[in-house]
């Protein structure tokens, strides 16, 4: 099966947003909900904690804390979880602050060939043995053994070389011409479909 199609930045933004789920808007939220729920949990057992403290210090005074070995080990490990927790509430601020750089990074958009990103027409050859695709500044001819598996994506079918790096073959072209489940059951003959 052979057709000519035009790969966009669009399809390569399809291929990331699939191969790596926090690239999903969803993804981002539901984890910056987590932390903060993990925050508000840390920050309510410290409170609790230093509130036991202060109670157990007024009733018995720091002379009666210090002569009970167990209510000063008690305190002493009390603190060192207050900092363990404050030094994860941290570690996570600062994840989450790298997770929403990425998500609002440089649009792929502003990528061109150079830097790796084969945009523009393409002709894409289909066969039993593989696939060839030949672009104006370039012609690749893969087997089908070099993919673990293929994606289905709203523009496009990702064939893919491991779970983030992958070819990408539009779809609209083979939409357009009723030839879509003829192309997507041949590679589905080669490939699994990744779950």
């Amino acid at each position: 099966m052979t057709f000519d199609d035009h790969i966009t930045a669009e399809h390569y933004r399809e291929m990331f947003a699939a191969a790596n789920p926090l690239n999903a808007k969803w993804a981002v939220w539901a984890i910056t909900a987590f932390l903060a729920a993990l925050c508000i949990a840390l920050a309510g057992a410290m409170g609790a904690f230093f509130y036991a403290v202060v109670r157990v210090v007024m009733k018995k005074g720091p002379a009666g804390v210090v002569a009970e070995p167990t209510t000063l080990l008690l305190i002493g490990a009390g603190l060192l979880l207050t900092a363990l927790a404050l030094f994860v509430m941290v570690y996570k601020c600062r994840t989450l602050r790298l997770v929403w750089k990425v998500k609002s990074g440089p649009d792929i958009s502003d990528m061109d060939l150079r830097e790796g990103l084969n945009l523009g027409p393409a002709r894409y050859i289909l066969s039993d043995q593989g696939i060839r695709v030949e672009m104006p500044l370039d012609t690749e001819e893969i087997k089908w053994s070099a993919f673990v598996h293929f994606r289905e994506t709203a523009n496009g079918i990702m064939l893919m070389f491991n779970r983030t790096n992958g070819v990408v073959m539009p779809t609209g072209q083979l939409v357009a011409a009723g030839d879509y489940d003829a192309a997507c059951d041949i590679v589905s003959s080669q490939l699994k479909k990744a779950a």
